[in-house]
């Protein structure tokens, strides 16, 4: 496995890379799926706040959030792994049957090498740990959604040493 680390991107680099210019009017879908009321809230504000970025969806649990991937075609999904009901694993499984070129961000408390091991394995692109700060979480969605896998740099030490 390829350790991977958060890189610094800048909004020109990423429009650059997309093979946009400054007048960009297609912009990242994106669904948010948290079930701390306040946290989700402050995501979708934040991600709307980006240029790059339209919040199609934000849920608090799973369910609704497939209900409503199941009908919309979406970029990228930006997901606990503790949610109530279905988890964040078993809902990564299902987005990944119902839209297999979605992108999946997996944000979470829990940073253990078996909880990023099995997201992993269940198929998200980007596990970052809850105490990231919001530049940081935007830059590694833009990385993701161009199609790198990302596990910020302490969760990559633990993966390493467990494999070692």
């Amino acid at each position: 496995m390829r350790p991977y680390s958060l890189q610094f991107l800048r909004a020109d680099d990423f429009r650059q890379m997309k093979g946009a210019d400054d007048t960009m009017t297609e912009k990242i879908r994106m669904v948010i799926v948290e079930d701390q009321l306040l946290l989700r809230e402050t995501l979708e504000l934040a991600m709307n706040s980006d240029r790059e970025f339209h919040v199609a969806g934000s849920f608090g649990n799973a369910e609704d959030a497939l209900e409503f991937i199941a009908g919309n075609e979406v970029d990228l999904v930006m997901l606990d792994r503790i949610l109530p009901g279905m988890g964040g694993i078993s809902l990564t499984k299902r987005i990944r049957e119902l839209q297999p070129s979605s992108r999946i961000v997996m944000v979470s408390m829990i940073s253990d090498e078996e909880s990023v091991s099995r997201a992993m394995e269940a198929g998200v692109d980007g596990y970052l740990p809850k105490e990231i700060a919001l530049a940081e979480l935007i830059r590694g969605i833009k990385k993701v959604y161009l199609g790198e896998k990302l596990i910020c740099y302490q969760l990559t030490e633990k993966l390493i040493k467990l494999y070692s």
